[in-house]
This record gives structure tokens, sequence and C-alpha cells, in this order.
């Protein structure tokens, strides 16, 4: 498993279903744009992002952690606790 995640599908059901099975905390519970959803598996958090900031996002993390943001499904995150 990778350490970082992103999705533009389904943001809110992903929200949903890491909070409610996997429990993961919301980073940012007060935040209104719901276009993307960034998740942290080593810190088991999860907040929304616009897409302009995750672009940002991902040249921080590739420089300070030397790790790529990857694309990830609702799908793909139900297989996780397998």
């Amino acid at each position: 498993m990778n350490r970082f995640y992103t999705s533009k599908e389904n943001a809110a059901q992903i929200a949903k279903y890491l909070f409610e099975k996997l429990n993961y905390e919301e980073n940012d519970p007060c935040s209104d744009d719901k276009d993307s959803i960034y998740i942290d598996t080593e810190k088991r958090e999860f907040y929304f992002i616009d897409t302009t900031t995750l672009q940002h996002g991902r040249e921080i993390v590739k420089h300070k952690f030397e790790e790529e943001i990857h694309s990830t499904t609702l799908n793909d995150i139900q297989k996780w606790e397998q």
C-alpha cells in the first residue's frame, strides 16, 4: 500500500467509507470544496481538496517524502481491509 492517495470520483462516498468502516479521521471538517479527496494512509486521515491545491500538494509530497500521490477509487479502497 502506498501512503498518499487521491480521488475525484465519489469523494463524499469515499470519505464516508474511510470514516465509518476504516476509522480514518477527517483532517479539516470545515472544508467546503469537495472536488477531490486526499488520503494519508500512514496518519489514517483524509480531507477534501480542490484541484489546484492538489497539484501543488503533489509537488510538495514528491519533494518532501520522495513519493507520489496515487489515484484510487472506492472499489480499490474497499480492498484495503482485506
